[in-house]
């Protein structure tokens, strides 16, 4: 068993570490339903907007 020091039984550790599994969820729908898993763009500025559009999208469709 591997500890990970004494961080681990503080409150804001639980929090965040309760959080985790939504964004474990959010990533898996930005690669899975948004295309982020294969893109086909090239370059730093091409795929920044296909990300930033994928998020806009997903935003969209959760409100």
């Amino acid at each position: 068993m591997v500890k990970h020091g004494v961080w681990e039984n503080t409150v804001t550790w639980k929090a965040l570490f309760g959080q985790r599994t939504a964004v474990e969820r959010a990533f898996s729908r930005l690669k899975g339903q948004r295309s982020l898993n294969h893109i086909t763009v090239r370059g730093l500025r091409k795929v920044t907007v296909h990300c930033y559009l994928a998020l806009i999208a997903m935003q969209v469709m959760a409100g």
